[in-house]
């Protein structure tokens, strides 16, 4: 199953973050004074600066696993007696699936528009319980038998509407309001998972977590319906068959501490991109192949008037935990290493970016990055930079730095409000022989 975080519900204008690439230009020498940077990658790596987008490391696409997708979904609208918000989620459900949001989201993986097919109101029984996703997943197959919801096909989703009062665990420690918003998953409802005549049914489950009423609490469920839905039509058996996820490229999923990630399901990468709103709706931004590809933002609908740009890192082709990975720079210990970056832009900016290297810290300040442990250091050999500039990221790794990977971003920075980050993982090991 894939969660989306609670801390995703928040509508606020998130700058958006690129991701590491690919085509790995290295080099390695002993560490020194990270003052004495080298000059840059020379004019070879320089590219007109009036040819937009300038060439540069690409975007990672989604990757295809072979699983199925729901292509016309059928939406079912799952609501329970008393819901105050239950017509305003019904003509949610009308709207989204067949709006010009789902289109661009979606349709690039060969989803179409799909049905609003039913819209059922059932007896309250979750107020004031806590249950598992087990317990839905039973509830659900309890349902379709006694014909309370309507019959499944290939193409059904359930989207339950849970009241505010209903806990809902994924684990012990994991449970809705503190730890998730909303989440989707599927259970067969016809023969046994192994069975090859199985059918499986997705659902999304939609919690209720920020205490308030009206259009705040309509906005923070459709943002969270719009999410599990872009994902369950993308990828709807994420733990029996994956469609749609960006598995070979570790550093974009964004850390959320504890060894979580956002996720790697086409909304879970556009975590911190914001909102979009069309028809009144808060909605989920979504990763879009096409768009990463001609160097637009991934992360769809772009703001209206945007320019995506950033500082692309030539990252390596790493054999991580026996796959191949992009998103890696490779850094021995007790020596410099030193990568290039391109800096390109879709169009003009109207002024130079300004760069900077550095792990997340959150904050106020886009230009206030933390370092790293154990006296590595970063720098760049350029701090500004537009469309068709060249620079070095360069990594000093004393001999006695810890073993291990290392997440930071290399930021583009406009002004307070406006900047792109490109992650890349550094990844501290043994110096070879």
């Amino acid at each position: 199953m894939r969660a989306l975080f609670l801390v995703c519900v928040t509508f606020v204008a998130c700058a958006f973050g690129a991701l590491a690439a690919c085509s790995s230009r290295t080099e390695s020498s002993a560490s020194g004074d990270a003052s004495a940077l080298p000059p840059g990658p020379g004019p070879a790596y320089e590219q007109p600066a009036d040819v937009y987008p300038a060439h540069h490391a690409p975007i990672p696409p989604l990757d295809f696993h072979g699983g199925p997708t729901l292509d016309h979904v059928s939406l079912v609208t799952v609501t329970f007696a008393g819901d105050a918000q239950r017509d305003a989620l019904r003509a949610f459900g009308d709207f989204v699936v067949a709006s010009a949001w789902f289109t661009q989201a979606v349709g690039g993986l060969g989803i179409g528009t799909g049905t609003s097919a039913a819209k059922v109101e059932l007896a309250d029984t979750f107020s004031g319980r806590a249950v598992t996703d087990a317990d839905i997943q039973d509830y659900l197959r309890q349902s379709l038998d006694a014909g309370a919801l309507p019959a499944p096909t290939s193409q059904s989703l359930y989207v339950f509407y849970f009241p505010e009062s209903t806990s809902i665990a994924l684990s012990p420690t994991f449970t809705s309001c503190t730890g998730f918003a909303a989440y989707h998953n599927a259970t067969p409802v016809r023969g046994a998972p192994a069975d090859a005549g199985a059918l499986f049914v997705a659902y999304a489950v939609i919690a209720r977590c920020n205490g308030s009423t009206g259009a705040d609490l309509l906005d923070q469920l459709t943002f969270s319906a719009s999410h599990e839905i872009a994902e369950a039509v993308t990828d709807p058996l994420p733990s029996d068959d994956a469609a749609y996820t960006l598995t070979s490229d570790d550093a974009w999923p964004a850390p959320l501490g504890a060894g979580t990630s956002a996720g790697n399901e086409n909304a879970d990468l556009c975590f911190f991109a914001g909102h979009h709103r069309e028809n009144g709706y808060a909605l989920t931004r979504v990763w879009d192949n096409a768009a990463a590809s001609a160097s637009r933002a991934p992360c769809q609908p772009q703001a209206l008037g945007s320019v995506f740009y950033g500082a692309a890192v030539r990252s390596d082709h790493s054999i991580v935990n026996g796959a191949k990975k992009t998103g890696y720079v490779t850094a021995p210990r007790g020596a410099r290493t030193q990568v290039v970056a391109e800096f390109f832009s879709e169009a003009p900016l109207a002024n130079d970016a300004a760069l900077y290297a550095g792990t997340d810290r959150g904050g106020a300040d886009p230009s206030a990055l933390g370092g790293l442990p154990g006296a590595i250091t970063l720098a760049l050999s350029r701090t500004h930079a537009h469309n068709g500039n060249a620079l070095y990221l360069v990594v000093d790794v004393p001999p006695a730095a810890p073993v291990g990977n290392y997440r930071i971003l290399l930021r583009a920075v406009l002004s307070q409000s406006d900047y792109n980050d490109w992650p890349v993982i550094v990844r501290v090991r043994d110096a070879g022989p």
